[in-house]
């Protein structure tokens, strides 16, 4: 070892000796002088006690009282849910126990709604859950315990106003994996998310435009019954917005576009809801049974067993039997020159059959692997002027414009300032992710 650094790591050694005296030293003075400065300190709890009783002056000892809102998500549990907002099982168990002659809390569904109220210092106060547009089933404390009660909404006078904000739900999702799994965080029911996807089969193919971080906005209504109908819709797919009200009129209800133009269009691109496209139309694609290159002029759906599949447009059914390697196999006239296809289905709709005419989005068969095929789907074709074309290119022209534009537009805005309101609430709420479902944010 040199000389040199023999003398370095001495001065170290030395340094970090210095160093750790120093520290317990200053350690050691200032313990010492805190205690000195609280053994010299007067009594602040006597001294508080004191001006209490010679000011009466009355010092706030509890926490304001809060409310906690909910929405229920698909898949939730009811004693899980108020378990993480603090409620105990006995209380929990208490609860179903009164409810139950008026509605069980064991069977609560996806979109519904609560209210939990707090006390002084987190006592659990009650419990208020909304079962319907007019029903709310309220739980409150009663002397040591807590009585259920289930209250229908006046159909007139302030009563209605103070319940009606609970008529309308928001639903708000960002896209990560796919539209309907961010539909499911959001909180939708899955069949509300199919009804979603049907309203604009027209318009758009959930799986092949939406992309990750595509956005939506859906606000919806429920009836009495606790049924729930969409009302206004904006959907982002692709970096483009699409936006749909319902209107009733003397002549039916619908749904359409900010220009009045009904969302039912011609054509279906997808006859399959929540489908993947397994695979596309080619001239050279390599069979999977087969095993040889020949071409498949069709888009393959693939979806479970017994999956509707449903009518593209209105038309004429012109053959329904078995069809050699396409198996349970229809086809639909829609006009002179347009014709759909579909094989390899399980089984025929009731009531379908060579002959029968069948409006758009029917059910008419069920998704099946009847014929050559490896696995369930949907074998669709579209024939046009005596061609097959690529079903996904075919494009869906605009339905039918409202009769009454001006009866329309006063509705639309009036559902899109209910929109706007909810979606300002729902900043309000946001740090609680409780009022209006964030979804995959």
């Amino acid at each position: 070892m040199t000389g040199r650094s023999f003398q370095q790591k001495a001065l170290v050694r030395i340094f970090a000796l210095s160093f750790a005296a120093s520290f317990f030293i200053g350690v050691c003075s200032g313990y010492y002088l805190q205690t000195m400065s609280m053994l010299n300190q007067p009594d602040i709890d006597a001294f508080a006690k004191e001006s209490v009783n010679q000011n009466s002056f009355p010092i706030p000892a509890t926490i304001a009282p809060s409310e906690v809102h909910y929405r229920f998500r698909y898949g939730d549990s009811f004693y899980q849910v108020l378990r993480d907002y603090g409620v105990p099982d006995q209380t929990i168990s208490e609860w179903v126990k009164l409810a139950k002659p008026f509605y069980d809390l064991l069977k609560i569904k996806a979109g519904q709604e609560m209210w939990l109220r707090y006390g002084d210092y987190g006592r659990i106060r009650g419990f208020e859950l909304g079962v319907s547009s007019r029903k709310r089933l309220v739980i409150s404390e009663k002397g040591s315990g807590f009585v259920a009660e289930m209250k229908t909404r006046s159909l007139q006078g302030e009563d209605e106003q103070l319940f009606s904000a609970r008529d309308h739900r928001l639903y708000y999702g960002e896209v990560i994996s796919s539209f309907y799994q961010a539909g499911m965080d959001a909180g939708m029911d899955p069949e509300l998310i199919m009804n979603l996807t049907n309203l604009f089969w027209g318009v758009i193919d959930f799986e092949r435009q939406t992309r990750r971080g595509d956005q939506f906005w859906v606000m919806t209504e429920t009836n009495p019954e606790g049924d729930e109908r969409v009302l206004a819709m904006e959907i982002e797919a692709n970096k483009k917005w699409y936006k749909a009200y319902y209107y009733k009129d003397s002549t039916g209800a619908g749904y359409y576009d900010e220009k009045g133009y009904a969302l039912k269009g011609f054509y279906l691109i997808k006859p399959v809801a929540g489908a993947r496209i397994s695979s596309g139309f080619s001239y050279h694609r390599y069979h999977p049974v087969l095993h040889r290159r020949i071409p498949h002029l069709a888009v393959d759906y693939a979806a479970p067993a017994g999956t509707k599949v449903r009518a593209a447009a209105d038309g004429v059914v012109i053959f329904a039997g078995w069809k050699g390697g396409f198996g349970n196999y229809l086809e639909i006239k829609h006009s002179m020159s347009f014709t759909t296809c579909y094989g390899h289905l399980k089984g025929f709709a009731s009531g379908i059959k060579k002959g029968v005419r069948v409006k758009q989005g029917q059910t008419i068969g069920y998704v099946g692997m009847t014929g050559l095929a490896t696995g369930p789907h949907l074998d669709y074709r579209v024939i046009r002027a005596g061609r097959n074309v690529n079903p996904t290119r075919v494009r869906s022209e605009k339905g039918n414009p409202v009769k009454d534009i001006d009866g329309f537009n006063q509705a639309r805005q009036i559902l899109v300032r209910d929109m706007e309101n909810l979606k300002w609430s729902s900043l309000a709420f946001k740090p609680q992710a409780t009022f209006v479902s964030l979804g995959n944010r």
